[in-house]
């Protein structure tokens, strides 16, 4: 029960989170010159192919995309446009906002925790998987 707000946070809000990826990978798709029903498509594609590899790889998604990072390429060039805009930083933002934290306590006016109140562990999270 005392992980609920981060579950919340984390799988309660992320699919928005993610429609909203899918949404400017297309975009992007889009800009680029493809139309979008042929954007979204490779988004999706794109997207599932990247959720199996983790899956399956037993390799942390850092190690995957720095495979596909070839020196002084294309790809390293777009991770790195995500950088400057603060992608994964952007992205936690979003599931500890997700969380509730921010919400008062009921009648007290307090913050009901915060980040760093919160310890999280993979031995915590058993129970939901």
């Amino acid at each position: 029960e005392s992980l609920m707000d981060a579950v919340t946070g984390l799988s309660g809000s992320a699919p928005a989170y993610v429609f909203e990826f899918i949404e400017g990978l297309t975009r992007g798709g889009v800009k680029a010159g493809l139309t979008r029903d042929v954007a979204l498509k490779l988004a999706l594609g794109t997207i599932e192919g990247s959720v199996e590899l983790v899956k399956q790889s037993g390799k942390s998604p850092s190690d995957l995309c720095a495979m596909v990072c070839s020196p002084a390429g294309t790809t390293i060039a777009g991770i790195n446009a995500l950088e400057e805009g603060a992608f994964r930083s952007t992205l936690i933002k979003a599931v500890v906002a997700g969380c509730g934290w921010h919400r008062p306590q009921q009648g007290t006016g307090k913050i009901a925790a915060s980040p760093q109140s919160v310890e999280l562990s993979w031995q915590n999270l058993e129970i939901f998987f």
